[in-house]
């Protein structure tokens, strides 16, 4: 889960690493994008069969321009979703522009969201984010609170003067991943897993075929060549890693660095002049990784 400070220090080597790149098209040439609005309500709590456990509960209304999609989920610090709903694939460092004026995320206030969960009900507040490099600015929602139950609901007023319409939203939580077994070994949070050189499986019970469940590899912090790799199947019980996946993933943990399986659920929903707009929740457990 990610703390508002812990975010602040996120976003910094993002921006950072990018600078003094171009940003181009696919064809080669000089992006010009209009700015688009991107909404993104999420739920993340860590554990396996403990329900109970806070959740981060947060939310980023973002009009956003010269940048790529790919860099959205760290730089706004909600939960990274795969491309594909199956197959292994590796993260690139994204690209924010060549200069500051090219490249704007701008928070959106949408005024006090509301979220109801079991018997509970919380109101997230705007909370001012610092202004980076001037790329970044405006407010985020987040909070970590202890909200029991299967059904969750979302809401908001809207705000009249930045043309932002109402919103309800309504999902049923996915359960909590069990019985995660990964190359013959019972995953347990911040406990050490192996990753064999061979192709290998991961097994857990199943959920709901329409969500998905995610293997994440990730160096160590400070490693002269980071590697991220995600590797992304249906919520149906297995998901194959073959071996030239594994050898890359072996590169990624050679200084340590950490496994987290997650069960993604995300579901659209509809705010007036947002171009697009999900609510994810991401149930995950995090372990250290080994090689050999």
């Amino acid at each position: 889960m990610r703390s508002f400070v812990s975010l602040f220090f996120l976003v910094v080597p993002v921006l950072a690493a990018c600078a003094g790149v171009p940003s181009v098209s696919p064809s080669g040439e000089a992006a010009a994008e209009q700015p688009r609005t991107l909404g993104v309500l999420f739920v993340e709590r860590q554990g396996v069969t403990a329900p109970g456990q806070p959740a981060h509960i947060g939310a980023r209304f973002v009009q956003y321009a010269g940048l790529p999609s790919a860099a959205l989920p760290d730089l706004l610090g909600t939960p990274f979703t795969p491309g594909a709903l199956a197959g292994c694939a590796e993260r690139a460092h994204p690209s924010l522009g060549n200069e500051a004026s090219a490249s704007e995320a701008r928070l959106l206030d949408v005024g006090t969201i509301e979220v109801r969960s079991g018997e509970r009900a919380l109101q997230l507040q705007p909370r001012r984010f610092p202004d980076l490099w001037n790329v970044v600015s405006g407010v985020i929602y987040a909070t970590d609170e202890d909200l029991v139950g299967d059904d969750w609901h979302f809401s908001a007023a809207g705000r009249s003067d930045l043309r932002l319409g109402a919103f309800d939203v309504d999902v049923r939580a996915p359960a909590p991943l069990a019985d995660v077994v990964i190359a013959d070994q019972p995953l347990v949070a911040e406990t050490p897993v192996s990753l064999p050189r061979q192709a290998f499986r991961v097994h857990w019970t199943h959920g709901d075929a329409a969500d998905t469940v995610m293997l994440t590899v990730e160096s160590a912090p400070g490693s002269q060549n980071p590697i991220t790799i995600d590797c992304s199947a249906r919520d149906e019980g297995l998901l194959e890693i073959d071996t030239p996946w594994t050898e890359r993933l072996e590169e990624a943990l050679r200084g340590g660095g950490t496994l987290t399986l997650h069960r993604l659920r995300m579901r659209p929903f509809s705010v007036p002049q947002v171009d697009t707009a999900h609510l994810v929740f991401d149930l995950y457990v995090r372990a250290h990784g080994t090689t050999p």
